[in-house]
């Protein structure tokens, strides 16, 4: 019924699903010209990968005997590359801490809930939401270069944009059309570029408005939650559309949601769509574990100083009331380079898009504010994970 969907979608019952028409020769040949790697990951992916265990190690066995300086010279030697292109190599103690952990969580099946355990085809150890109460706060953004930070730190990560009417995954990492392909057992390849797995119903139509009714859509979006076969990853990100309709609750119906990022402004409309986000990811057993307050301040470049953007107040209110919920909070400046978008696709080894890909924006504020906010949602979801172990720990602190 999901692929009737999604053919119905392109056009009409008898036309051939868009997975399907993307797998002929050419495609292949295209896409295969453009040096993009398509369902696996590429061999500099798992050289990286490789890297950065070794430069964690390095680090770890260095810290007792010269502090962190000489931590970070062991992990320098160990790789020798600079902190830059597919992520920081030199993990730092915490960092490090954080990922043996998230090592030993078993991994969960990304298929319906209690649905049968044969078949299965994806997992991962943690599921992470982002979500809006409105649109236009940068949670797009956010989500993109949030699974590009977790990517760089060594983890295998997947990006799947559920926003079908209005999908930006395509618009933030630009793909060749026709790029999206079945296997042979009928199931979505994801595509790969700079050792994220992406999936979004915007490389299925690029450019194409989406008109498509509620029970077409409901089919779509459980496609592409149960059919993407993402293989086995650490953590898999979904961007989901603004708001708290059906698709939030088709989600927490279907994939087990270890949390959620919530991205707002920090002015008073965005404030009051924070405050129905929580409550809603409270009734459907989703935990908050973060809201992200984006375009929080802006540093100029002239003078050093920060400017706050929003005088409303809402700024103020925001950590007492998440404070009492037991909610994370990280502000991320704005940047006018986070929003620059390529406008075509590029080759990954050219490290252009997504922002934190770019070693050109290394010593920008938005920058180490993505990597703040990566060991943040490391944090709280290993809080989480120990205390459905049954640890004593507070929910949301670094697991001890």
């Amino acid at each position: 019924a999901a692929s009737a969907a999604v053919a119905t979608a392109a056009g009409g019952g008898a036309a051939p699903s868009p997975w399907t028409l993307a797998g002929g020769a050419a495609v292949l040949a295209g896409v295969a010209a453009a040096s993009f790697a398509l369902g696996a990951r590429s061999a500099r992916r798992q050289q990286v990968t490789a890297a950065t265990a070794a430069a964690a190690a390095a680090a770890s066995e260095a810290i007792p005997n010269g502090g962190h300086k000489a931590a970070l010279d062991a992990a320098a030697a160990a790789t020798e590359q600079p902190v830059v292109a597919e992520g920081r190599v030199a993990a730092s103690p915490s960092e490090t801490e954080l990922l043996r952990f998230l090592a030993q969580l078993p991994a969960k099946p990304l298929g319906a809930k209690g649905g049968p355990g044969q078949g299965i085809h994806s997992t991962a150890k943690a599921v992470l939401l982002c979500a809006s109460g409105k649109g236009g706060v940068g949670k797009s953004t956010v989500s993109v270069n949030l699974a590009y930070t977790l990517a760089g730190m060594g983890l295998e990560v997947g990006l799947l944009d559920l926003d079908v009417y209005g999908p930006s995954l395509p618009e933030l990492v630009p793909l060749p059309a026709g790029s999206v392909m079945q296997n042979q057992k009928g199931r979505i390849v994801p595509l790969d570029y700079g050792g994220v797995a992406l999936m979004s119903w915007g490389y299925v139509q690029p450019g194409e408005a989406a008109t498509i009714r509620a029970p077409i859509l409901a089919q779509i979006v459980n496609q592409l939650l149960t059919e993407v076969e993402w293989g086995a990853l650490d953590v898999l990100v979904i961007d989901s559309p603004p708001g708290t309709g059906d698709v939030l609750l088709s989600l927490s119906q279907t994939l087990p949601i270890d949390g959620a990022v919530l991205v707002t402004t920090c002015n008073n409309i965005s404030f009051a769509d924070v405050l129905k986000g929580v409550q809603l990811f409270e009734k459907v057993a989703i935990p908050p574990l973060l809201v992200v307050a984006n375009m929080s301040a802006f540093e100029c470049e002239s003078c050093g100083r920060e400017h706050q953007l929003f005088a409303d107040g809402a700024a103020a209110k925001l950590p007492g009331f998440l404070e009492a919920k037991g909610i994370g909070l990280v502000k991320m400046p704005l940047d006018p380079v986070l929003s620059k978008t390529p406008g075509h696709p590029m080759p990954p080894a050219v490290f252009e898009y997504p922002y934190v890909r770019n070693p050109d924006n290394q010593r920008r504020p938005a920058w180490k504010g993505f990597s703040r906010l990566s060991l943040a949602v490391l944090e709280k979801l290993l809080g989480k994970a120990t205390d459905g172990i049954g640890g004593d720990g507070a929910a949301g602190g670094p697991p001890g």
